[in-house]
């Protein structure tokens, strides 16, 4: 169970989310007090993990915790253990931040009764289904470039564990008009904060299944730099069917690259349909 929830009555001045892996920064809202000039940031919740993180621009944890000049609290590469309540202190005022952390679905998948290729005056039910993502996904359904989700079932959320992972299943009853027009169907998954976390397509008139493999071989030469290698397929007439991203210095458990001169193989395997 998320944060949000279990810290109704902290009074919390404001609830945010960050995806697993990823930085964030948690506003510090307080107007700076001339004779108070100490500004401290704390986590206070959930007890008894009362932790002091920053005063002023000193750290107790270098790789872990950052002050910026707003006194914001940058906290990099999320874990799971960083969900929680924080609270930033500036003489008597103190302004409290809900930090909620989301974890990417482990599976998108987009099926269809029936089979391929669909022919004209065909209803056709489409489902997409989120696999244990933290918390069930919300998933929105578009036409080519028509957001159809108001025509598609209202989205089913199951909880799997105490801890807030579950899945997700929409359904989108289509009708097949033209056999001429193979505009892709496509099923996206969000979660709180964080839209497009992952997308699925489904062209109705096309039966031509193949693989496609690629290889990138990189030099890591920067611990400080996670810019995200990202791979994109193409098909014809579609750009961007499917992105897939790897950011070369996050864990799911947030320990960092260590070497500089590590060498990274990307391996991309995409299934077509």
């Amino acid at each position: 169970m998320s944060c949000i929830i279990r810290c109704s009555g902290k009074d919390v001045s404001k609830s945010i989310s960050v995806l697993l892996g990823n930085d964030i920064t948690i506003p510090c809202q307080i107007l700076p007090v001339e004779e108070s000039p100490l500004v401290l940031w704390e986590k206070i919740w959930p007890l008894p993990e009362f932790q002091l993180l920053t005063y002023n621009d000193r750290t107790t944890n270098n790789s872990k915790y950052v002050t910026i000049r707003n006194n914001s609290l940058i906290i990099r590469r999320v874990t799971l253990k960083d969900e929680g309540v924080y609270q930033c202190e500036i003489g008597d005022v103190k302004y409290k931040v809900s930090l909620n952390v989301s974890v990417s679905m482990t599976l998108l998948e987009l099926t269809y009764d029936g089979s391929l290729p669909f022919t004209a005056g065909t209803a056709v039910a489409l489902i997409c289904r989120s696999t244990h993502s933290r918390p069930p996904a919300d998933l929105r359904w578009f036409h080519g470039i028509a957001d159809v989700t108001i025509k598609a079932s209202k989205t089913l959320k199951k909880l799997t564990d105490e801890n807030g992972f579950g899945n997700s299943e929409g359904i989108l009853s289509v009708l097949i008009k033209d056999e001429q027009s193979d505009i892709p169907y496509r099923c996206i998954a969000d979660l709180p904060g964080h839209h497009t976390v992952k997308t699925v397509f489904l062209f109705p008139l096309t039966t031509c299944f193949g693989n496609s493999e690629g290889i990138l071989s990189v030099l890591i030469k920067d611990e400080q730099s996670d810019i995200p290698y990202r791979c994109i397929a193409d098909l014809p007439g579609h750009h961007t069917v499917k992105t897939v991203f790897l950011l070369s210095l996050t864990t799911s458990s947030s320990s960092g690259i260590t070497s500089w001169y590590t060498w990274l193989i990307i391996f991309f395997l995409s299934l077509f349909y």
